[in-house]
Order: C-alpha cells, then structure tokens, then sequence
C-alpha cells in the first residue's frame, strides 16, 4: 500500500469527530480532530508545514497555516498538544512555523487506542468479505477501501449540497455511485476474482453486521466532514436549519410507528436532536390520510405476494411492512396480518403521545386539491421518479407529494418559515415547484443524520445510530436493480403463479426482464398483464436463457483476461524490445569505432581530422547496417511496443 493511501486510510478509518454541544463548534472540532490524527505519526513533532503536507497530501485538504495555527493553540490550552522545545509564545510570533508539535502522552495512547480498533475492525470486514478467497484476503483489502473512499466521496458531496440547496432539478442521486465505484478499481482487481469483490461489496451495504454498519458510519461522516472543513464559519452556523419546523413524509412516519421497522432507529436519533434544539416536529393532515391509504393497500398487497418470494430472495426486499413480517415471522410458526400492521392503528394519537408530534390540519390543503397547479406538479414528481427510479409512483402518492412539498413552499414565502419536508425518498430533493424560490424543499433522512451528527451522538449510542445510518443508506447506494418492491411480485399472483419454491435467481432474474424491457406496465391491467404473462413464460420456458446468461458471463470473464494478456505482453515486449536495443547499440558502438579507427589510419587527408571526414560514406554505414538488421532483429511487434520515436525510425507507426 502506498504511503499516500495508507495515510488516507488510517484517517479515514479511524478518525473521530469531537462533539459539540454548539453546531458553530463544529468547524473547529473537525480542524482539531484531523490536525490530531496527523500527528499521531509524529513521535519527534511536526511544524505547521508539516501538518499541511500531511492533510493535503492524505485528504487532499487545504488549511490555511493561521487555521493550524488556531488549532495548535486550542490543542495546547486543552493539554492535548505539547511544542517540541518552544514556548506558547513561538505560537504568535513570525517564525512559528518552525516550532514543533506533538502529541501529549495520554492524548496519543487514547488516539493510537482508536487507530489500533478501526485497523482491527476494517481488517476483520475484510476477513468476513473475502475470506473464502483463493488469494488472501489482505490482497483484497486495499482495493475495498478505494471502492468505499470513491462510493462515501460522492455521498457525502450529494448531502452537502441536498442540505446547501444546491441539488439541480435533473440531478441523479447516489444510486449509481456503487457501480461507478466498481468501474473506478476495475484495474486493482485484474488478479483477483470480480465476481467475489462485487458480491462481497453488495453484502458490505445489504446485511446488518455491527462492524460493516461502523466502518460505513465513520467512512460516510468523515467524507462529509471533509466536505464542511473547507466551508466558511458562518455556512456552518444554525442559519440552514435556525427555528427549523420539520414535517415528515409518510414513509418517516411508518418508520416512528413501528419499532421493529429498520429505519426506527434513525427517526428516534432526529426527534431526539430536535428535541435539543427546539425544533418542531409535525405530521400533516393529508399526510395522515395518505398513511391509512399505504397501510390498506401494503396489506392487501402483503396477503397476496406473501407465498411468492423465494427465501433466498427475501434479504433483498424493500419494504417496511415486509420486513415487520419477516421479524415476527421468526418468533412465530403463523403470522397474523392484522398483528404485523397493529402499530399503524390510531397513529395520530401515538404520534402525539409517544413523540409529542404536532398535527398539521390546514384549510390550505382543501383549497388547493382541485387546482391545477397541484396536477401539473405532481405529473412533474412522477416523472421525476420514473427518471430516477426506472418505475411508476402511484398517481395518489405523487400528489400527496407535490400537496406537501407546495405546502413547504408557502410556508416558506408567505409566512417566512424555515420548513422542511424530511423523507426517505431520495427523488424529492431537488424537486421544486416552477418558478419557486427555493432550490430544494426536502431533504432525506440521512443527509439529515450527517449534518446533525455533532448533536445526534451526545445522545443516542454511537453504535446504535451508525447502525441506524447504515440501514438507512442500503436502499440509496446499491444499484436499483438489485433491490425489489412487493409490488414486483404481484405479477406472479394476478397469473395465479406460484414462485416461492422457484430458484431465486430465475424470480430475480425474471423481475429485473420485466423492469429492464417493460417497466411501466400495470399488472392490474388486462391488456398489460397479457403483455406480461407472455414475456414471463418466453423468459422462464427458454432453454438456452441460462445457456446464454453463461455465455455473456464467461465472454466478459474473457475479455478481462484477454485484456490483462495483451497488457502483459506488451509490457514483455517492451521490456525485451529494449534489451536488444541496448544490443543493437553494442554493435552500433563496436562498428563505429572500428570504421573511426580504419579511416583514422588509412583514408585519404593530410591529417586525422580530414582523412574522417573524407570517410564518412564509411562513417555512417554501420547506422545503416543496424537499422536494417534492427527491423528483422526486434520484430514488427517489440518496434510498435517501443512507440515513437523508435516507430518513426523503423518506419512502423
């Protein structure tokens, strides 16, 4: 591993943020926290320049010295960091960047104690990803991080500008950044086995594993924390979320009513923070309505794809009320339908009391429903998420939406409220009204987490909301293709299928056809569903689907060793092309020197000097005799692996 990437990495990995009480606090912490981490490797001290060389050539950070340098004074007043030889005086003057800083003692036992814990933890996800590996899994470890490094890079300046405003209307979230992650390491894994690497990297983001969810809750809040560094003091103040009102969207409000839901634990980490900061919390009327319409048709829905997921299949899931199923399902030989969604009944009550959450009942909702407005804005938001998602948003879910979002934006202009629509859908972002004011009305569950995390970790467990926050993020990272809805499903049943005792991969397999070739076709729909039913029995009836799902994987297979032959042997060629150049430049020396010394002695001239020049047809013959037994000696193919200018001399290009 390069010094560059080891640095990176045991910043990365091990680096945490000192929390605040105060969010204007949090700039300085950060400063703190990663000019302490440079100088863990520190033993003798590190000047100003030394610690800029470190963060710039590890993080790619650019601090300014005064910026160190206020950093190194709090550093010393708190005890942490001792000068090397120098008093606190050398600190203001001129040459200060001379002195030397270094840890103190307990300071570097306690950091190097959390260096030594986040090196143990990430090599022991390594072990669990790729210890079934032919090669070792060490070989595997460095190409994973850079993999993580690329997915939580782009993350974190995704939740940067969701929460600045900055979020185009057209801009595609991070659903492609695992794929783009996998294409940027493409070149490390030449040796090693892709298929393992990519399965291994979906599992990491998939399962709930105390240790995969750590290591992702200190990759992502330190790629954010990169982002917020480089920001000025008054961009990280309360202004963004000052007097904040935050109305949750429908599926945030599944998640604070029932416990068992994966996402429980993040709702509980933002009432719990803006509880702290006095911030409101409300549930709008129509989006009240909106859950008793979702809960109707989940369970209906529910009852009849229920027998039609393969088990394998169930671990992909998305689905809130699928997976309160699952859970009681493991206690219980039957489940009761009416048991799994029993939290959702009376839920303005509960919300109430158990979270003391305001209810929103506002005349502005019945007088806006008819008009057009609202019907133009919500064709906007389908469409917005057909583009994102590669599937329909049900025409009563994109208007409530669109109703709630409008909302915002009243409240916003009109009475000059700082309200926000928090959701889990990731398509709302960035998703305004024409001719709107503001550039973003909502913002996502875990954008949120990140940027409150300073205030959320005082309270809740630091376990407990990295768990939360990678439960939360599986469904955004992973491509959209490799996580189903129960609505996926209904097809099979409208056909009067039975698919649960099918191989998963031919049900997977058969649903991501369906969603690649006709994803907008309504199985509801007689003359949809006839579409359907025949594409699905081509696909399940094929002979030869597994022969050519065979072939595809095993031509690319070739073609990445394809590949990596021509690359070896052209560097082969290159490398003995230049061994008989050097032989070729042996011969051309001897030959020189002799037809020098001959023409020295026998040509025609009254001195040395003129009987060479009067001999040069002879002077120049053995370039010509080298070049031409050059051509046959190295080869068409060692001349092109040279490149020019040695192809311009053979004439090869």
């Amino acid at each position: 591993m390069t010094d560059d990437m080891a640095m990176k990495r045991q910043l990365l990995a091990s680096f945490r943020m000192r929390f605040a009480p105060e969010v204007q606090q949090t700039r300085e912490n950060l400063v703190d926290s990663f000019v302490q981490q440079v100088l863990l490797d520190a033993e003798t001290g590190f000047t100003v320049s030394d610690i800029q060389h470190n963060l710039n050539s590890g993080l790619r950070v650019n601090l300014a010295g005064n910026v160190i340098l206020d950093s190194l004074k709090r550093l010393i007043s708190s005890e942490i960091v001792e000068e090397c030889g120098s008093s606190l005086e050398g600190v203001r003057q001129k040459g200060s960047k001379k002195v030397r800083y270094r840890l103190q003692p307990p300071a570097r036992d306690r950091i190097g104690k959390q260096a030594d814990e986040s090196t143990n933890r990430f090599n022991s996800v390594c072990k669990k990803l790729f210890g079934d590996a032919e090669t070792r899994w060490e070989e595997y470890a460095e190409p994973f991080f850079r993999f993580l490094s690329s997915v939580f890079s782009r993350l974190a300046g995704e939740n940067y500008r969701m929460i600045r405003g900055e979020v185009s209307h057209s801009e595609v979230m991070a659903s492609s950044a695992f794929l783009s992650a996998l294409d940027s390491v493409k070149s490390d894994l030449r040796s090693l086995d892709r298929r393992l690497f990519e399965s291994a990297a979906e599992a990491f983001f998939r399962d709930p594993d105390p240790d995969y969810a750590a290591v992702k809750w200190n990759m992502a809040q330190n790629y954010y924390a990169l982002r917020v560094i480089g920001i000025d003091r008054q961009a990280m103040a309360e202004e963004v979320f000052a007097d904040a009102e935050f109305c949750l969207d429908t599926n945030v409000v599944i998640s604070a009513l029932e416990p068992s839901e994966s996402h429980h634990r993040a709702f509980l980490s933002l009432w719990e923070v803006c509880g702290r900061l006095g911030s409101i919390v409300r549930v709008l009327g129509v989006t009240l309505k909106e859950l008793d319409r979702v809960v109707a048709f989940q369970r209906d829905l529910l009852a009849k794809v229920i027998e039609q997921i393969p088990a394998e299949t169930a671990c992909k899931i998305s689905s809130d009320f699928f997976e309160v199923y699952v859970d009681r399902k493991k206690s219980q030989e039957a489940v009761d339908l009416d048991a799994v969604f029993a939290n959702f009944e009376n839920p303005e009550e509960k919300l109430r009391n158990s979270y003391n959450v305001e209810i929103e009942e506002d005349p502005w909702f019945d007088q806006m429903e008819s008009e057009d407005v609202v019907g133009e804005f919500a064709n906007a938001v389908r469409d917005r998420y057909i583009k994102m998602r590669n599937r329909k948003k049900g025409d009563p879910a994109a208007k409530h939406d669109a109703m709630c979002l409008l909302w915002v934006e009243e409240r916003r202009q009109e009475h000059n409220r700082n309200v926000w629509l928090v959701t889990r859908d990731h398509t709302l972002p960035g998703c305004v009204p024409p001719e709107s004011g503001s550039k973003t009305l909502a913002v996502t569950l875990d954008a949120l987490m990140q940027w409150l995390s300073p205030m959320v970790v005082d309270v809740v467990q630091e376990g407990d909301i990295a768990l939360a926050y990678s439960e939360i993020i599986s469904s955004r990272i992973l491509p959209q293709e490799r996580i189903f809805d129960l609505e996926d499903f209904i097809i099979f049943h409208e056909l009067e299928m039975t698919c649960r005792s099918l191989p998963s991969e031919d049900v997977e397999g058969c649903i991501r056809h369906i969603k690649h070739n006709m994803p907008l076709l309504n199985p509801s729909n007689a003359a949809d569903r006839e579409k359907l039913a025949r594409s699905i029995a081509v696909y399940l009836a094929d002979p030869s689907r597994k022969y050519r799902e065979n072939v595809e994987r095993y031509e690319s297979e070739l073609s990445t060793l394809r590949d990596e032959i021509d690359r070896q042997t052209e560097v082969s060629a290159r490398r003995d092309a230049w061994l008989r150049v050097s032989h070729l430049a042996l011969v051309f020396i001897v030959l020189e020197a002799a037809v020098l010394v001959l023409a020295a002695t026998f040509g025609s001239g009254v001195n040395t000097f003129q009987r060479i020049v009067n001999s040069w047809p002879f002077i120049v013959l053995p370039l010509a005799i080298c070049v031409v037994v050059g051509w046959f000696y190295l080869g068409r193919r060692r001349i092109r692996a040279l490149g020019w200018p040695i192809t311009k001399l053979f004439k090869s290009e």
